[in-house]
């Protein structure tokens, strides 16, 4: 809701994250997939622009260090709500 203004209905854990570092600081990061009723978005100050994606489109060119076909696997699978 704070960046994009969609209200979610529901989250799905896909139990899976990542630990960094970034500015001296350790950050660790829970991934999920929120679904929503809405696709009018309305970004924060943060966010300059935004798209709607296919799953393949989204896989084919997000900026992933790691294996992007189980990552695929995985969000097909929580789309269905599915572990």
């Amino acid at each position: 809701m704070e960046e994009t203004g969609l209200a979610v209905e529901e989250i799905f854990p896909l139990n899976w994250g990542s630990v960094y570092n970034w500015r001296d600081e350790v950050c660790e990061e829970h991934n999920f997939v929120s679904f929503v009723n809405s696709k009018k978005v309305i970004l924060n100050e943060e966010h300059s622009k935004y798209e709607w994606l296919d799953i393949d489109k989204f896989i084919e060119i997000i900026k992933w260090g790691d294996n992007k076909e189980l990552l695929g696997k995985v969000l097909k699978k929580a789309l269905n709500k599915k572990i």
